[in-house]
């Protein structure tokens, strides 16, 4: 049996994920490359973006979607 669900399809730059993803990285390498600390403090820096942009995703993407991107399908 074969069933046909009917869903919105947007472009990748309409993601939430996307850019939750780029802020993310975006934020990791200006505590790595931008800030002149030290490298246990760009360390947890770094690990702290990387636990809240995996927890925003989670939410993001359980609660806050309800489409699917083309190569999603």
């Amino acid at each position: 049996m074969t069933t046909t669900a009917v869903v919105d399809v947007k472009s990748p730059w309409k993601s939430k994920i996307n850019w939750i993803s780029l802020i993310g990285a975006i934020g990791a390498i200006g505590a790595v490359f931008g800030f002149d600390i030290g490298g246990e403090d760009q360390a947890q820096i770094v690990a702290l973006i990387s636990a809240v942009e995996s927890v925003v995703v989670i939410i993001t993407r359980t609660f806050f979607s309800s489409s699917v991107i083309r190569n999603s399908v």
